[in-house]
């Protein structure tokens, strides 16, 4: 194999032009137990053609081979641009126990082809860290109390539309109180990071058909209205929907929580919300 990182250079110019810092990867597997490879394009004898994709076998010789040069190759561009603790590697989003010993296998491939560039994935089961699979875990607020009596470094937090008994998010039938409290439960457990996918996903489960957002909220009847996009098409750019607003003030939230701390210390701001029922993850 070869390969050119023209493209990447170009991007990694432009988000440093926009003060972007930290950039990640594409998922090397497939979601849900990293089952099979994701779709790949090379040119071959002067074409272009799919040479992977979801009828690859993860862990097979073909494509275990195709990452054996492609890692390398991609870590040592991003070494020359300086690029070691700000660039991030997934595996495969959202496995579950089943898949341990499976993704585990993987894990232990690609950390072997990385170097010390770090693997975050979106995870639930604290078996995944435990084990040393994931470097940066990704968890969901239902799921999130064994990684917090842990004290588990590196750690981050997200939800989707499953995620509705007893936790915050942001879905279009919850009150926005529920949707803002997370500035105060990132703060509360100390996470260093949020994760929440969907800003744009203007589609159907699976990506099969596109849809208009301002009469389908939901991806055809597949997800809870509101979690897949935060914003909405417009004549001039995207226009934010109103969970986007709230989660925003949640964020502020967040820095003036920070903000007091360094003026106050850690012990009186968490006086200030002592009382507040909304305070933690569970």
């Amino acid at each position: 194999y070869q390969f050119g990182f023209e493209k990447l250079e170009r991007w990694l110019e432009m988000c440093r032009r926009c003060h972007i810092r930290c950039l990640e990867g594409s998922h090397l597997f497939t979601q849900w137990g990293a089952g099979h490879a994701p779709k790949i394009i090379a040119e071959k004898d002067g074409k272009k053609e799919r040479i992977f994709g979801w009828d690859t076998e993860a862990a097979g010789e073909a494509y275990t081979g195709f990452l054996e040069s492609f890692l390398p190759a991609l870590t040592a561009f991003l070494d020359r641009h300086n690029m070691q603790g700000k660039f991030f590697f997934h595996i495969s989003d959202e496995p579950s126990a089943k898949h341990l010993e499976h993704y585990g296998k993987l894990s232990k491939l690609v950390h072997t082809l990385i170097a010390d560039y770090p693997v975050m994935d979106a995870l639930s089961d604290y078996a995944f860290y435990r084990e040393g699979f994931v470097d940066m875990p990704v968890c969901a607020t239902e799921h999130i109390a064994p990684y917090l009596k842990n004290r588990t470094p590196n750690l981050w937090a997200y939800y989707c539309g499953c995620h509705v008994k007893g936790v915050s998010n942001r879905l279009l039938a919850m009150p926005g109180a529920r949707n803002r409290c997370i500035g105060l439960q990132l703060y509360d457990a100390d996470v260093e990071g949020f994760l929440h996918w969907g800003y744009n996903f203007w589609l159907t489960q699976y990506a099969t058909k596109t849809i208009d957002p301002y009469r389908v909220s939901d991806a055809g009847g597949s997800f809870a209205s509101g979690d897949s996009f935060s914003v909405y098409p417009g004549e001039k750019g995207p226009v934010a929907a109103v969970s986007l607003e709230l989660f925003l003030e949640a964020l502020q939230d967040y820095r003036a929580l920070c903000l007091a701390e360094s003026l106050g210390g850690r012990r009186e701001v968490e006086k200030l919300y002592a009382d507040n029922p909304y305070r933690s993850f569970s």
